[in-house]
This record gives C-alpha cells, structure tokens and sequence, in this order.
C-alpha cells in the first residue's frame, strides 16, 4: 500500500504540464489558468483538468477572485519538494529573492509605440517565452 501511495504521488508530477507549472509557481506568485496554459502550451481547459488534479492533491491552493481562479503552490514544504525533484533531475532552479529581477521582457530599443511582443497563444510553442524573454518582436504596423 505505501508503495502504491508514492508512485501515485510522483506520477501526479510525471506529466510535462504539471511539472511545469510547478516549477513555474517556484517563482511565489499566483497564477491564472491562462497564464499557466500559455507557460506550459496547452490549452486553458487542458491547464484546468490539470490544475484540478493538482489542488486536489494538496499540491496546490487555489484561490478565486472574480472570475478568475489563482493557484500557487500549497506551501514551503511543496516549494522544497519541487526544487529538490528538479535538482536531482538536473534542472535549474533560479534563486527568487525581492532583489530578483522582473522576468517581463524589457521593450526593445524603438520603444512600445513601434514593437509588440507576441504572446504564446496556448496552442503553439512556436514563440513560446525562451529564459524569461520573448523570443520574437513583431511590428505592430505590419
């Protein structure tokens, strides 16, 4: 029966998605769904099933504000675990402080009147954020 408990527990974290929004709320703030989903390239309703596994779970705690429904993980005691799985896994792990920089991309040289960024739909990885910049400007005039 243990043994049953703790493959099903890591395998809550087997899944690329999940393991990825919770290396992503490493960061201390709450997430949206849709933030999340675009994080992880997959759609909302996919991020939402996920997510529902993971609160109920006890991995994550979710808090609705509006229509919106915020998750961030449940404690330090996750927050650990986490970084101890993606240590041994060989991933790395940003130090989050107050004193860390803000992840938004800065704007490119010409300003915000000129260039946008394009944003991760959800459905496709192709501009996906790469290091915490996005990896395309497009112009807002083409």
């Amino acid at each position: 029966m243990q043994a049953e408990s703790v493959a099903a527990f890591a395998g809550l974290l087997a899944d690329r998605s999940r393991a990825s929004v919770c290396l992503a709320l490493l960061d201390g703030r709450a997430w949206t769904v849709g933030e999340l989903a675009r994080h992880a390239c997959v759609g909302p309703s996919t991020m939402s099933e996920h997510l529902s596994v993971l609160v109920d779970s006890g991995l994550l705690a979710q808090e609705r504000q509006g229509r919106h429904r915020y998750v961030r993980l449940a404690g330090p005691g996750v927050a650990e675990l986490v970084e101890d799985l993606a240590a041994v896994a060989g991933v790395p792990v940003p130090i989050q402080s107050l004193a860390a920089p803000d992840p938004m991309p800065s704007w490119p040289q010409d300003g915000p009147a000129t260039t946008t960024w394009r944003v991760n739909s959800g459905y496709s990885c192709s501009t996906a954020w790469s290091g915490g910049r996005c990896s395309t400007p497009v112009s807002v005039w083409s």
